[in-house]
């Protein structure tokens, strides 16, 4: 978890899930941010990152996957997720065209997105299929 620029947020597991309780939504897209580092990625690779996400009112959150040791580059582009207070699976196919990186990184941005409504994570996955 990381926040910055004015960003607040209580981050908890609750029931086998994230909870993210927005406080101030800060000055920028990763003001408030959840983040999984250290993933491998390996160049030519097909992958499909999948979650289970919700909200209590309607907003948006960007998912990514991105290179902090290789400038910040994007493998899968910053996509904006539009959340509803169903839960819901958003899966996401990308091929890794980059160097090969032991230090990928799944992003979710919650900053900047005006809502501070609460939301949740669950089942987040990213798998090489090809």
């Amino acid at each position: 978890y990381y926040q910055c620029s004015g960003g607040n947020a209580a981050v908890t597991i609750r029931d086998g899930m994230i909870v993210i309780d927005t406080k101030t939504e800060g000055t920028l897209d990763y003001s408030v941010q959840l983040y999984q580092a250290n993933l491998p990625m390996y160049q030519g690779k097909t992958y499909r990152l999948t979650f289970d996400a919700w909200a209590d009112e309607e907003r948006q959150i960007i998912a990514a996957v991105s290179a902090p040791s290789a400038g910040w580059i994007r493998y899968f582009p910053d996509t904006i997720v539009d959340l509803t207070t169903e839960r819901t699976t958003y899966t996401y196919e990308f091929t890794m065209t980059g160097m090969d990186d032991n230090n990928g990184r799944i992003e979710f941005n919650m900053g900047h997105r005006g809502s501070t409504a609460e939301l949740y994570i669950t089942n987040v996955r990213l798998e090489i299929v090809e």
